[in-house]
């Protein structure tokens, strides 16, 4: 794990021991909900091993504006910043 790394949207590379518990969070989310993967394996084997198995509500990067823009076309992004997948609220992103 020491010097695997991860590209960010924005083209970054941040190794995977550097990443916080809310990017981990939003890496899980971000699968579930645009891939279709219930469990991103590696990402959640962190979250568990690093962060008590805890993944946090979903917060999308303010500068991921693609992002945020599915979110709403999907309806899944509601106008009070709430987003909601499968009719649950998984987290919000005020502004977006």
């Amino acid at each position: 794990m020491e010097n695997l790394v991860r590209r960010t949207f924005d083209g970054r590379k941040i190794k995977y021991k550097d990443l916080d518990q809310q990017h981990l969070s939003n890496i899980i989310w971000f699968n579930k909900i645009f891939i279709g993967e219930e469990k991103s394996g590696f990402e959640k084997a962190l979250i568990d091993l690093k962060f008590g198995g805890e993944v946090l509500p979903y917060r999308p990067h303010v500068d991921f504006k693609l992002e945020c823009k599915i979110l709403s076309k999907q309806g899944m992004l509601k106008e009070s910043g709430e987003i909601y997948f499968r009719n649950e609220l998984i987290g919000n992103r005020i502004p977006c």
